[in-house]
């Protein structure tokens, strides 16, 4: 049997969480704006109500997907955004990372219930629109440490062997693929989404490397004059352009 983990990320203007934690409810400033983020109510058109947050847009995930979790339930990370109005509403979703085509068409089909369940959010005393974005974590395994470390691991295994085939074999086809099972296990990792990017491009897929190189920056960027990946990839087609992307 496998397990549904929900973990709630929130795209705050520059600030984004990324570790694969349950972010708090929280109020920062943001050059001296006060921002806090969207809350669910849980309640349809009451968007003011306190004690709200996380915890309760997890619970009417796992209450309202409609989809039997077996084991023939792909493994992986799916992970969607969203954006909340300032009236509460859901607009602009979007599948980030995609474990099946059945299981996008269900998660849309709950976030799209959640219209006018949203407290929104508030910047500098007034209600704005925020993006927001939500994990689902599948896998057969029960407990949510273990898991992270599980997937960690198995990421980490493709993105040795893509690089392998990136560097050594120059099989960009393969790598891309490699790239492609390490990023359905986490979806969050700058250095594999970087790299996906420069398989794309070299094979002719300008607009998924830039897909790509735009979640990068998304996921608060990589210092390339610090990064190994800099040196590596000096000479593979796409490097100058993706440089000049992360400057822009």
């Amino acid at each position: 049997m496998k397990t549904i983990f929900i973990i709630f990320f929130v795209v705050c203007c520059t600030i984004f969480c990324t570790a694969q934690k349950e972010t708090r409810e929280f109020r920062t400033n943001i050059n001296e704006v006060e921002v806090s983020p969207p809350l669910f109510t849980g309640v349809r058109n009451i968007v003011y109500l306190e004690n709200t947050g996380t915890n309760r847009f997890r619970d009417y995930i796992i209450a309202n997907l409609d989809y039997v979790v077996d084991e023939s339930t792909p493994e992986g990370t799916e992970v969607v955004s969203f954006v909340v109005t300032s009236t509460g509403q859901i607009t602009d979703l979007k599948v980030v990372n995609s474990v099946s085509s059945d299981i996008d068409e269900e998660f849309i089909r709950v976030i799209k219930n959640t219209n006018g369940m949203w407290k929104p959010a508030l910047k500098d005393g007034k209600y704005a629109a925020m993006p927001q974005e939500v994990s689902v974590t599948f896998s057969s395994n029960g407990d949510l440490n273990t898991t992270i470390e599980t997937f960690k691991q198995r990421a980490e295994n493709y993105f040795t062997k893509a690089c392998i085939n990136l560097y050594e074999k120059h099989n960009l086809r393969k790598a891309e693929n490699m790239f492609d099972q390490a990023v359905r296990y986490l979806p969050h990792d700058c250095s594999t989404l970087l790299l996906r990017g420069i398989c794309r491009y070299g094979r002719g897929n300008k607009d998924g490397a830039m897909e790509d190189w735009s979640r990068v920056k998304e996921l608060g960027g990589i210092n390339m004059a610090e990064s190994y990946l800099a040196e590596d990839i000096k000479e593979l087609d796409g490097y100058k352009e993706l440089m000049t992307f992360l400057e822009e």
